[in-house]
């Protein structure tokens, strides 16, 4: 496929957050580079970390769970956030102020339709899996984000 279609990638890539695998199936897993910039969520998280005492472990899940961002990135970006206010940063500066993450997308899909040489991706195949329980064994194919 040399040009992806909005339609065409709804109809072969699955979130796993939303569909279990089919027979056949490999986890496709895109990394890459991006930014939280102002938004609803951010001035949510924001307002979280300002005003809730359990703040850092909410804002840490929003920016996993909503953001996709990766574990790591998902406590310092927060983390960072904080400590800008805590200097005396304005909420609305924090608000502006762009901070780096890399973000992790996964997907059901067949092997065929990943990218092949692409560093953005990575294929986990399901290498024995029974129906109703966890995932027994996986391979993994690694690429690197650039």
């Amino acid at each position: 496929m040399s040009e992806w279609t909005d339609d065409w990638f709804n109809a072969n890539f699955f979130d796993i957050r939303k569909h279990k695998p089919k027979k056949g199936q490999i986890l496709a897993q895109f990394r890459a580079v991006a930014f939280f910039i102002d938004g609803w969520v951010k001035r949510n998280v924001i307002n979280i970390l300002k005003d809730n005492t359990v703040g850092a472990e909410t804002a840490q899940t929003i920016m996993r769970n909503l953001c996709v961002a990766l574990e790591e990135d998902s406590i310092r970006v927060p983390l960072e956030m904080a400590q800008d206010l805590v200097l005396g940063m304005s909420a609305d500066g924090v608000a502006k102020k762009e901070y780096r993450m890399i973000v992790q997308y996964s997907f059901w899909t067949e092997r065929e339709n990943v990218p092949k040489d692409d560093l953005h991706w990575f294929v986990i195949e399901i290498l024995s899996r029974q129906e109703n329980s966890p995932l027994l064994a996986v391979s993994q194919t690694a690429g690197r984000v650039v």
